[in-house]
């Protein structure tokens, strides 16, 4: 049976400590409450249905893999985010190694909890998912969808010179704008330390255990005997 590693990224600054790890199923309830009024495309907003899928995808794109990503290769990740043990974000991104110059990430997500908003965490949220792009993943860049609603990302977005591409119809969220940002533009705070740890676990094991994952280690009668 295939094994999962998972990689933790922990960010210190004085005494605070932030922490990234993947998203096991002791999580849903956090995820929930941070995508119930997350703008999306998705006319159903079937947030027990994605969460299942957030991690049958970071899953089975891990089964018995480590870092880092051959050429051809893509993975998901679903991960949260902590300070000091309180959560406080979820995110999501795929990444692809298309080849030299063409490693990147895509179809990134990022939800603050309701309670954790207007505190200043985005900047942490940046600070971790670009450590684990550019440093853990060693992509060469990733590329980022923005609702036109949302004012203060492109804010950030504009400031932060990232290389505006081209705006889409986004459905029911009206437009969106699909921004680059690259390897070359990274740098790290003087004042964060970046740990990186990992753990193995079965794929067997309970933190898993969606219908799907169990699906594929399990006979579909199972319990009918």
């Amino acid at each position: 049976m295939a094994n999962i590693t998972e990689y933790t990224i922990t960010l210190k600054e004085g005494s605070d400590t932030y922490t990234m790890r993947p998203m096991i199923l002791s999580d849903k309830t956090f995820y929930k409450e941070c995508m119930a009024d997350f703008p999306t495309q998705d006319l159903l907003r079937n947030w027990d249905v994605k969460f299942e899928r957030c991690i049958n995808q970071w899953v089975t794109s891990h089964e018995d893999f480590e870092y880092p990503i051959p050429e051809g290769r893509e993975v998901t990740v679903a991960q949260v985010a902590s300070k000091n043990g309180t959560p406080i974000f979820f995110t999501y991104s795929n990444y692809k190694n298309k080849g030299k110059d063409e490693f990147c990430e895509s179809n990134l997500v990022v939800s603050i909890h309701p309670d954790q908003r207007s505190k200043g965490f985005y900047k942490y949220y940046i600070a971790l998912i670009h450590y684990y792009t550019y440093v853990h993943v060693k992509a060469d860049y990733m590329t980022y969808d923005t609702f036109d609603s949302v004012k203060k990302i492109l804010k950030y977005q504009k400031d932060n010179n990232w290389e505006y591409l081209r705006t889409e119809d986004a459905g029911i969220q009206g437009l969106k704008h699909i921004f680059k940002n690259t390897k070359a533009q990274y740098s790290q705070n003087s004042d964060y330390t970046f740990e990186v740890s990992k753990a193995t676990y079965a794929k067997t094991d309970a933190r898993y255990a969606t219908n799907y994952i169990k699906s594929t280690y399990l006979t579909w009668d199972e319990g009918l005997s």
